[in-house]
């Protein structure tokens, strides 16, 4: 199928087309409902960001969801491959939620940025169960992950763990293999404009991403970045969490990258 490239300020996905009026109304709700998680909740973050705030996610969705202030957040700066940083989250995960006597870790929902989704779904793979602890997922919700490879790994593979994001890598085919047989429920999204990803790769083989056009100037030049601080998705992935009415429903594939 082709698709034909418009300027991105006219590109609106119709399933998740929310006014500043919606977002606000969706964000009264949620701080008028309290109410604790579920489970734990866990935040990944991205290809080598820094000992540091997962990308300022957990910040700015703890104030729509009681109890994320004590989520876990983990990174990986240091770590060379998507393995050793699937190692980690199991090994902190432990640390925090004991899970003595069995096979899996205590169930927990992950919101993963980028890299992140992709060593939560190696955590969680029957691969990666023969070799450790597996990840028990409920929910997993990846902000611009390239679940389908990176458009700059085509190019750029400074590590092991860029070369895995290499669109068609043997690790991509053995997490889609492995997909098909897991049991936790995933939902993507992506902004438009996300060259260093590209929007129809954040989702998996035979899934569509919930997409949405970059507001402003900082999403327009740094969408990959800039995902982790739209309000939209945010607030959807905290009513998602909260099992209350999300603002998106699943719709068609990103017009454009």
């Amino acid at each position: 199928m082709t698709h034909q490239t418009v300027p991105v300020n006219s590109l609106v996905n119709p399933c998740f087309d929310v006014s500043d009026e919606a977002l606000g109304a969706a964000r009264r709700e949620l701080a008028a409902a309290p109410a604790n998680l579920p489970r734990p909740l866990l935040v990944l973050a991205g290809w080598r960001s820094p000992p540091m705030p997962d990308g300022g996610v957990l910040a700015r969705i703890a104030p729509l969801i009681p109890g994320a202030s004590d989520a876990l957040s983990i990174t990986y700066a240091s770590l060379w491959t998507i393995n050793s940083a699937a190692r980690r989250v199991i090994a902190r995960v432990q640390e925090r939620f004991p899970a003595p006597g069995s096979s899996d870790t205590t169930e927990v929902d992950v919101i993963a940025i980028s890299m992140g989704g992709l060593v939560a779904r190696l955590a969680a793979s029957d691969t990666f169960a023969q070799q450790s602890r597996r990840l028990r997922i409920a929910r997993l919700f990846t902000l611009a992950t390239p679940h389908r490879g990176a458009r700059l790994a085509s190019f750029i593979r400074p590590d092991p763990a860029a070369a895995a994001m290499r669109p068609g890598s043997e690790f991509l085919r053995m997490l889609d293999d492995d997909l098909a047989r897991a049991s936790f429920d995933l939902t993507c999204y992506a902004q438009l404009r996300d060259w260093w990803v590209g929007a129809r790769n954040t989702a998996p083989p035979g899934r569509v991403p919930i997409w949405c056009e970059p507001r402003d100037a900082f999403g327009h030049w740094l969408s990959h970045f800039a995902i982790n601080f739209n309000p939209r998705v945010l607030t959807d992935v905290a009513l998602r969490l909260r099992c209350m009415t999300p603002l998106s429903r699943q719709g068609g594939e990103p017009p454009t990258e």
